[in-house]
């Protein structure tokens, strides 16, 4: 890809636009993965003579103004990425080894063998347990 456009579908975009023609985009970070790929795209537009307009910032990327607005607004998607991502490998780290959500506080065999021997209705067995009729119904499957 001779132009470092790393996004496929705005790849294809690049090829396909020609002179006078007018791209819109949801948001800049649709552009490209980085500050440094949007800006790569919205150049590689620009020389093929194709404005940019993005609905969500509402302004023209092909302006100097536009421009300028694009750098700034590139720089902080790419950031809000970065933040995400570590939040993400922080919350893989904390839970290896762990079991996700909430520790069952439900025995799910005395709540099916109390149903079972007292031929009780989802209802009545929640409200012997002090359960949702829900939970009653998870723990009767499991059981």
């Amino acid at each position: 890809r001779s132009e470092g456009i790393r996004v496929p579908g705005i790849f294809r975009a690049v090829q396909v636009c020609a002179e006078g023609d007018t791209l819109i985009v949801p948001a800049v970070y649709r552009l490209g993965r980085d500050t440094i790929d949007i800006l790569h795209t919205v150049e590689a537009l620009k020389a093929k003579g194709v404005s940019i307009i993005s609905l969500r910032e509402g302004f023209d990327l092909s302006t100097p103004i536009g421009k300028a607005m694009l750098t700034m607004l590139a720089a902080v998607a790419e950031l809000d990425r970065s933040n995400i991502k570590a939040r993400q490998m922080a919350g893989i780290a904390k839970a290896k080894g762990k079991a996700l959500g909430r520790e069952k506080t439900i025995d799910d065999i005395a709540v099916a063998i109390w149903r079972k021997e007292n031929s009780a209705s989802i209802q009545a067995t929640a409200e012997h347990f002090g359960i949702s009729p829900a939970s009653v119904k998870r723990a009767c499957k499991a059981a």
